[in-house]
């Protein structure tokens, strides 16, 4: 299926949650990931689907250029966190979008910044200058801590916003440093 490598530890940041405590996290290039995504699908309402990605049901196929990695826990055996996946521009390939999802049982823990640090880590190493997050007005949550994070001087910053097909939100993050 894959190789797992070590990802990057929490000692190395500061923003990962309260209550946080460090522990070596492992990414794993998925090789199913229409799989990955249904079994994700049963682990959430499927409010919270539609809320943060707009699926009534998994994607049964990958975007054009799409990559999806699996991130574990070594601390807790076996233990799967999250999953993200890049997805190249189709007509700039210095841009990159990214998608990622931490699992209800791993949330408030700071996950979440722990994937977006490798997946940036990825994309630099696919040769992306621009990394573009986006994230739906209904997943009001997570686009508040994001706009918080901005507003303190985070890596991402708000890019522009679309409302159609519906209303959402951008974030970039550059990678050119």
């Amino acid at each position: 299926m894959g190789d797992l490598r070590p990802l990057i530890t929490s000692d190395s940041l500061t923003n990962v949650g309260e209550g946080f405590k460090p522990s070596e996290i492992y990414v794993w290039k998925c090789e199913e990931p229409v799989l990955l995504w249904w079994t994700y699908s049963q682990a959430v309402e499927s409010r919270e689907l539609w809320d943060s990605f707009r699926w009534k049901e998994p994607p049964k196929t990958l975007r054009f250029g799409e990559r999806v990695w699996r991130v574990f826990d070594t601390t807790h055996p076996r233990w799967e966190v999250g999953w993200f996946s890049l997805r190249l521009d189709p007509v700039d390939p210095t841009v990159a979008y990214l998608v990622r999802a931490v699992y209800p049982k791993a949330r408030r823990r700071g996950y979440r910044v722990l994937i977006g640090e490798e997946a940036t880590r990825i994309a630099k190493a696919m040769g992306v200058e621009w990394l573009m997050l986006e994230i739906l007005d209904s997943n009001s949550e997570h686009l508040a801590r994001q706009h918080a994070e901005a507003a303190n001087g985070g890596p991402w910053q708000p890019a522009g916003m679309m409302s159609r097909p519906f209303l959402s939100y951008f974030f970039a993050r550059d990678l050119r440093e």
